[in-house]
């Protein structure tokens, strides 16, 4: 689900949820560096390298599913990535 996909109560509990995991990951320069220019696949290396549990909080929480229950492997993690990643109006926030 893209995080846009949200409306009212739940997009507010939504970003009440997000606020700490993104804030954690939008400290990143060189991240947010690499989303502006458009590199999005170095963005993604980026962030799973330096950004494990914030990512991870994430996905459980579009997903809705609790951190402790989430579970994904590489290529869910990818999609679900990418999904994000694709999200215009998410995109614009970090440009």
């Amino acid at each position: 689900m893209k995080i846009t996909d949200f409306k009212n109560e739940d997009a507010i509990e939504l970003i009440a949820d997000l606020i700490e995991p993104i804030s954690e990951i939008s400290t990143d320069k060189e991240l947010v560096e690499l989303l502006k220019k458009g590199n999005k696949i170095k963005a993604i290396q980026q962030g799973l390298k330096n950004h494990k549990s914030s990512i991870i909080q994430i996905l459980a929480i579009i997903n809705g599913v609790p951190v402790e229950e989430y579970s994904c492997n590489p290529i869910t993690i990818t999609k679900d990535l990418l999904v994000i990643l694709n999200d215009k109006e998410l995109m614009e926030v970090f440009s």
